[in-house]
């Protein structure tokens, strides 16, 4: 039933759930598919979760940690079995935890995070590791925007022959609550144009968008995804529709059927983006993730996209297992500087979603004006 393309990695418990737990909710009473030693293209992804109706209680959010053999994912048919979840079992495999080779070496990935882009005026690491860097306008965020953005490309595409970027789409104006588009950040990768990564190798994905809209979408490709000359099957938006649990699965699909090269798997199993890009509005969202929100309260569940009533937001706990996170807070954006030191405090709470953003590697990159309020370390 799934078309399969060769593949010598097998998927993480973790993984092979989220796609089970699409599959769980196809209406076909005879669905079954076995896939052993290859992944499902994406081809078939979209098949699949095209024909997906999940429920609450179709989903699975873990597989058994103790399943440590090559991936070898049976989903049993019959009606009676699809709707007691008792015919599924998914068998996966080790996370990945790529290992330097050497020893102690430092990562190049990593050294290059060392070497920060633009000079930032003030430059410290937090307790709990996270990075902060002070600049002293807006512009030199931008500029820092793309020499990150075009170092990490760079890095990944030489280590794995791709690269996974995520852009934010956030909240517009008639949303109500504060504004965060990702227009700044838009913007900014309008440098990377000439920046000599190899876009042939690109693949970008959204934060999140609302329902049967293609604000995020529309504004990255007008302000620089045209201009770099990216692949547009390359470029991964939010799937139109209006049923909110149909359209965050299928979004589920594409990003965890991509190659491993494209994106790997974070230590706790979920799919890891190379690099996602995140703007602080003025209350503490992020992405799509407002302060207490329903989407916050599903933080551990280990969900990749969630949905809302006016949208889908990637996860908070997909966030966190990406590679690297960049968090930017330029005045123009983020116009309460408390919000900022709150979020850089010691301890976050759902209240400030960017608090609580820890992905692998993560870094700030602030304004003066908004980091008026933090704490030096």
């Amino acid at each position: 039933i799934l078309d399969c393309t060769p593949s010598s990695e097998p998927w993480s418990p973790q993984r092979t759930a989220h796609m089970a737990s699409l599959l769980a909710g196809a209406p076909c009473a005879a669905f079954a598919a076995a896939s052993f030693g290859s992944r499902p293209s994406p081809t078939a992804a979209s098949a699949v979760a095209a024909s997906v109706a999940p429920s609450a209680a179709a989903r699975v959010h873990s597989a058994p940690s103790a399943a440590r053999a090559p991936r070898a994912v049976l989903f049993a048919a019959g009606s009676a079995a699809v709707a007691s979840m008792a015919g599924l079992a998914a068998v996966g495999r080790q996370s990945r935890h790529r290992r330097l080779a050497g020893g102690g070496a430092l990562h190049p990935r990593k050294a290059a995070v060392v070497a920060r882009a633009a000079a930032a005026s003030e430059d410290w690491t937090l307790a709990d590791g996270r990075r902060v860097c002070v600049y002293p306008e807006s512009k030199a965020i931008a500029e820092a925007i793309v020499e990150e953005t075009a170092r990490e490309a760079k890095a990944a595409i030489a280590e794995k022959g791709a690269f996974s970027l995520c852009v934010p789409g956030g909240f517009v104006p008639e949303e109500g609550g504060a504004v965060c588009s990702g227009a700044f950040v838009a913007e900014a990768l309008a440098g990377l144009a000439t920046s000599g990564v190899d876009f042939t190798k690109v693949h970008v994905f959204f934060c999140g968008d609302r329902f049967d809209s293609t604000d995020a979408y529309d504004l990255h490709r007008k302000a620089w995804i045209d201009a770099c000359g990216i692949p547009l099957d390359q470029v991964h938006p939010v799937p139109p529709g209006s049923f909110g649990e149909g359209v965050a699965a299928e979004y589920t699909a594409g990003i965890c059927m991509q190659e491993e090269e494209v994106i790997s798997d974070s230590p706790s199993g979920l799919p890891a983006m190379d690099l996602m890009l995140l703007e602080v509005a003025s209350d503490g969202s992020v992405g799509r993730l407002r302060p207490n929100s329903e989407e916050m309260n599903e933080v551990g569940s280990e969900q990749v996209v969630l949905f809302g009533e006016e949208g889908v937001a990637l996860s908070l706990d997909f966030m966190n297992g990406c590679r690297r996170a960049i968090l930017v807070a330029p005045s123009e954006v983020t116009k309460e500087p408390a919000t900022v030191a709150a979020a850089l405090a010691p301890s976050s709470k759902a209240d400030c979603p960017a608090g609580m953003v820890r992905a692998q590697s993560t870094t700030w990159l602030l304004e003066t004006a908004t980091a008026s309020g933090v704490a030096r370390s």
